[in-house]
């Protein structure tokens, strides 16, 4: 692969940028001819510095560096999401052995192998089939353990536990919510913030649900953060499932019937926007609240 400063050449002469007029002020000249020959570096602060004035992006550059091919976990990690969210265990059972072909303990690629195999349990379990419980005990004690061995969190931690969360127990994850919150702050300028949070937000709350009724005040600070969170407009999908939730919440906890019109509402929302993932899921969702007697009967 290239060096950054080869990179760097090769965008200055597509872009017509002297070489005085990139490095003046920066780099001296003999600096900089060795930079782009790739036999010197330079700290981060110059490197972001030369890519104001080429006025590239750094997930451009990247994308540029490697010839605008996709980082191979990143398309892998893609491929997963789409596969989890339609439940095609085939595609997953797929990605698995992929990822066993380049994978080291400790790596990525086994974080997202453990990701597959409890995704796939989960199906099972869902479905009535077969599977190795034992076997997706430990994979969840793993992902546990790994996180929890992690004195700080950052973007690549938060986005493993808004995937797994599902499969740790209530208390665990009531116990690392305001963690992972704290660790959110820190990202508060930069560009996914508001799209990870809100993720995690709709991941927790609608585990969350799933228990008695016992842990309603527990979990209504985590609604007001969401509702403020997804008025953005970017976060339209967001918001529509943050109504599905809230309406589920209103007719599990709070005994109301316009939570199902809020469920209603959303459920035809996603099938407008043509996400029938989403519509299948929540339709589900739906038939069970109006199948349990939240009323009692008069």
């Amino acid at each position: 692969m290239k060096s950054y400063g080869e990179t760097v050449r090769e965008i200055r002469l597509k872009k017509g940028i002297k070489q005085k007029e990139l490095y003046q002020d920066i780099l001296s000249k003999s600096f900089a001819i060795q930079f782009e020959k790739g036999e010197h570096e330079v700290v981060l602060s110059t490197f972001e510095q030369l890519l104001e004035r080429l006025g590239v992006e750094f997930e451009e550059f990247k994308l540029i560096q490697r010839e605008y091919r996709s980082d191979e976990i990143r398309k892998l990690n893609h491929h997963f999401s789409i596969a989890a969210n339609n439940y095609d265990v085939k595609s997953l059972y797929k990605l698995k052995t992929k990822l066993e072909e380049f994978e080291t303990k400790g790596s990525a690629s086994e974080i997202l192998r453990l990701q597959i195999q409890l995704v796939i349990g989960h199906i099972f379990k869902n479905q009535g089939i077969e599977f190795s419980k034992m076997e997706y005990g430990q994979d969840v004690e793993k992902i546990q353990a790994y996180l929890l061995s992690k004195e700080t969190w950052f973007l690549q931690e938060i986005k493993l536990y808004l995937n797994v969360l599902p499969h740790f127990q209530y208390e665990l994850n009531m116990y690392l919510m305001p963690r992972v919150l704290k660790s959110m702050d820190n990202y508060q300028e930069g560009e996914e913030h508001k799209f990870v949070l809100s993720l995690l937000l709709c991941n927790f709350l609608s585990v969350a649900l799933e228990k008695e009724e016992q842990v309603a005040q527990d979990i209504v600070p985590y609604f007001h953060i969401l509702d403020e969170l997804t008025k953005d407009p970017m976060l339209a999908l967001e918001r529509t499932v943050y109504l599905f939730i809230l309406g589920k919440y209103e007719y599990k906890m709070e005994k109301q019937r316009s939570g199902l019109i809020k469920m209603k509402q959303a459920i035809s929302m996603m099938e407008i926007l043509d996400y029938p993932s989403f519509v299948q899921g929540m339709a589900h969702d739906l038939k069970e609240m109006e199948n349990t007697r939240i009323f009692d009967e008069k």
